[in-house]
């Protein structure tokens, strides 16, 4: 094994005080995270078509949201409200949807 006295510079970078290791812990965490995919404008278009028809016709949808960690899936009533994007789901609750993590709609059958 060469030391930093054998010329290997490198060597040091090993010791890490344990607020270093902390940070570049966190920093690799940060980085592995998952990112929202970027929508083109036609799937954009796509989902808003969805998402007007099913309010119109008081159709159910499944709506797909991003999350960091896993997708989240909620189902139910769309229904738009004070410019709010509101879903009806089947056990009476109603819940506010955040329009910028939706990835995906779809139509139930």
């Amino acid at each position: 094994m060469t030391s930093i006295r054998d010329g290997n510079i490198f060597e040091a970078m090993r010791i890490l005080l344990p607020e270093h290791r902390a940070t570049t812990q966190r920093y690799r965490e940060w980085r592995s995270r998952r990112r929202p995919p970027e929508l083109s404008a036609d799937e954009l278009s796509e989902m808003q078509y969805k998402l007007s028809e099913a309010i119109e016709l008081r159709r159910p949808v499944r709506l797909v949201l991003f999350h960091p960690d896993e997708d989240v899936v909620i189902m139910g009533v769309p229904e738009l409200k004070g410019g709010r994007l509101w879903l009806w789901r089947d056990d009476g609750n109603r819940v506010l949807v955040d329009c910028r993590r939706l990835m995906r709609v779809e139509t139930r059958c």
